[in-house]
C-alpha cells in the first residue's frame, strides 16, 4: 500500500517537480484510481508532463497516455508513455480514442 500523500509532498519538495495540482485535489484522485482499480491514465493538456510522469512513477498504472498540442520536451525518453500530439477537439484525437 502506497502512502498517497507521502508521495506527493516528497515529489514537490523537488525544485524542478511542476506538478500544477493541489496535493488536496490529487491525493483523493489517486485514491479513487486505486480504489476502483483503474489501470490506465489519460491526461488531456499535459503542459511540461510533469503530471503524467508522477502518475507513472506511482507504479499504479499499467498505461499511461497523454495528448497535447504541442510535445513536452520532458516526456523526451519516455516511449512508454503513449503521447498524441494532437488536439484532444479533432477527429485524430476521437479516431486515436477509439483505437
Amino acid at each position: 500500500m502506497i502512502n498517497i500523500r507521502e508521495k506527493i509532498e516528497e515529489k514537490r519538495r523537488l525544485s524542478d517537480c511542476g506538478i500544477m495540482q493541489y496535493p488536496d485535489e490529487l491525493e483523493p484522485f489517486i485514491q479513487f484510481m486505486i480504489d476502483n482499480n483503474v489501470k490506465s491514465y489519460l491526461e488531456i493538456g499535459v503542459k511540461r508532463g510533469h503530471n503524467v510522469l508522477f502518475m507513472k512513477e506511482l507504479g499504479i498504472f499499467d498505461k499511461i497516455y497523454a495528448c497535447d498540442v504541442k510535445y513536452p520536451e520532458d516526456l523526451n525518453g519516455h516511449s512508454d508513455i503513449v503521447f498524441l500530439h494532437a488536439s484532444s477537439h479533432g477527429e485524430t484525437y476521437r479516431k486515436w480514442r477509439k483505437s
